[in-house]
């Protein structure tokens, strides 16, 4: 089962029980919330950037709502999330973005300067650098339709 089944599957189930609490803020999140997030998410990634099924998708973040949107959101659109430590060096961060073969840097607010320090880096590697609050925005409008945006084969890779 892969993580989209498994949240359209809990939002079916559950869909007002709680998913998620966040942790800086106390508010709450039920499983309905948590898919429509993340599927909002997925299909603002799908109809947004030029990217396929397959590609790597690279995350930069701490643990926040925002950052789980994002995470599952880019799971659900059967793209490869690729995580990376926030605590990494920048020299530390581009080798692992050029090992990744990623193409999309998605990144917190609260890591804009790490991405800024190497900016020139990534537009030489034409790697797209975007801030997640400015997507999370453009996703929640996104949400009408609870259904999972790719449906994924068994054997696909969700994460690196």
């Amino acid at each position: 089962m892969n993580i989209g089944t498994l949240l359209e599957h809990a939002a079916n189930q559950w869909p007002d029980r709680c998913a998620l609490i966040d942790d800086a803020s106390g508010k709450r999140y039920c499983f309905r919330e948590l898919a429509e997030g993340a599927f909002g998410f997925a299909r603002k990634l799908l109809l947004g950037f030029d990217s396929r099924p397959g590609d790597r998708i690279a995350l930069l973040g701490d643990a926040s709502p925002h950052y789980l949107f994002a995470d599952y959101g880019v799971m659900c659109a059967g793209r490869v999330r690729v995580s990376f430590d926030p605590a990494l060096s920048c020299e530390e961060l581009m080798q692992q973005l050029l090992d990744s073969g990623a193409r999309l840097l998605l990144f917190s607010p609260v890591h804009r300067a790490s991405v800024q320090a190497l900016q020139s880096q990534l537009d030489a590697q034409g790697i797209q650098a975007i801030p997640l609050d400015s997507l999370i925005e453009l996703a929640a409008a996104n949400t009408a339709n609870t259904s999972i945006p790719v449906r994924c084969a068994p054997d696909d890779i969700a994460a690196l």
